[in-house]
């Protein structure tokens, strides 16, 4: 979620270049889609990461 965080910063400064607003919708989307990808596949006993994560205690 950190890295959610310093994503939707970023599209947050970008939003003044009307960019962001894609890119704010994209983050929403993966916010919720991700969690749930990573549930199910907890479930079923597989490890995920998750995709575009920043590696911060690698």
């Amino acid at each position: 979620m950190i890295s959610a965080l310093i994503h939707g910063i970023v599209s947050g400064l970008l939003v003044f270049v009307l960019i962001g607003f894609s890119l704010l919708g994209i983050l929403g989307g993966r916010s919720i889609a991700f969690p749930i990808i990573g549930a199910v596949k907890a479930n079923e006993g597989v490890v995920w990461a998750y995709q575009l994560s920043i590696e911060f205690f690698a």
